[in-house]
């Protein structure tokens, strides 16, 4: 369970060390575009307060609640399953960064 707990660290501290950079340091709030690799990886800034696509984007703070309450039980039952299943180090860290 251990590499589960610091693969889910890793990939947590991975993703958001990996925004604040685009976004901050390469200060693409400001100049809204970089084109890095054309056109391969250009990066675009936007704001998704939705779900996937910008789905209920527009809806209301309830459903955000719902949606975070969704996340929390399927990691719980990842957790659960994980921990039942007594898993082999990669399966722990595939699950971990799931």
């Amino acid at each position: 369970m251990r590499a589960l707990a610091l693969a889910a660290l890793i990939a947590f501290v991975i993703d958001q060390l990996s925004k604040y950079l685009v976004i901050h340091g390469m200060e693409l709030w400001r100049v809204r575009a970089i084109d890095v690799l054309p056109p391969v990886l250009n990066f675009r800034y936007g704001e998704n307060r939705g779900i996937n696509f910008g789905l209920f984007g527009d809806a209301s703070d309830a459903s955000r609640w719902v949606l975070i309450g969704l996340a929390v039980v399927i990691c719980t039952a990842v957790l659960i399953w994980a921990w039942r299943q007594e898993l082999g180090l990669w399966a722990q860290v595939g699950a971990g960064f799931l």
